[in-house]
């Protein structure tokens, strides 16, 4: 059901401090799907360590709750009971807190760690950034428009880009719902047809053994017949 994924990291030198949002499921029976990503999570965890950068964790989901916590690490915001059905709303303080740390300037960076849901039989761990949003070059020569904003340019545009942070973090919380259920139906199924397995090997075992016995009782009858 799950593959894990080599990943590489280009850390930026000017990043001291850096926000990590982690996604995962608060229930189990989902084969590697939550290992696969807190496996993701300790590389890019290293990653920074190596570099002296400090790690400030906001959390989704029991599974790496209980992780992050086994091993001490600083959670600043936390949620469970997201459910399979989530409204933005219920999701939003978690990236709103993350985002207020990084106005005031407390984080430099804020990277996204999920399950992105690729097919039924694969969901692969991602890392995302969310915050410095990329910038994207084009070679292609640029033609400058002088638009004309109903709002004030900045305000407008600060708006807009709340929102796409926002969209992104919950399609992140979407994509590893729908991860969450391909990776546990398949489990499930798994672990059914190893139950079925099972059961076909004790029937065959109990077979034998009842085989076994009447044959016994057969002779002893018999041998007692012969002895009258």
């Amino acid at each position: 059901g799950t593959r894990e994924y080599k990943h590489t990291y280009t850390v930026d030198r000017s990043v001291k401090v850096v926000g990590i949002i982690v996604i995962t499921s608060d229930r189990g029976l989902s084969g590697g799907l939550n290992i696969n990503v807190l496996k993701l999570l300790m590389k890019l965890v290293a990653t920074y360590s190596s570099k002296g950068i400090k790690i400030y964790f906001f959390v989704i989901g029991k599974k790496a709750i209980s992780f992050l916590e086994r091993y001490g690490y600083n959670i600043v915001s936390k949620k469970i009971g997201v459910g399979d059905n989530p409204t933005l709303h219920d999701v939003l303080g978690v990236v709103h807190t993350a985002l207020t740390m990084f106005d005031k300037g407390l984080l430099d960076s804020i990277q996204l760690i999920y399950n992105e849901f690729v097919n039924t039989m694969l969901q692969k761990p991602t890392v995302k950034q969310l915050i410095p949003i990329h910038h994207v070059v084009h070679n292609e020569t640029i033609t400058k428009w002088d638009y004309i904003y109903e709002q004030d340019a900045k305000e407008l545009l600060d708006k807009l880009l709340l929102r796409y942070v926002e969209s992104m973090f919950y399609h992140g919380i979407i994509e590893n719902i729908a991860s969450e259920q391909a990776a546990r139906m398949v489990a499930m199924k798994s672990a059914t047809d190893n139950a079925g397995e099972l059961i076909n090997e004790f029937k065959l075992v109990y077979n034998k053994a009842r085989q076994s016995a009447i044959t016994q009782e057969l002779s002893e009858i018999v041998s007692g017949a012969d002895a009258v």
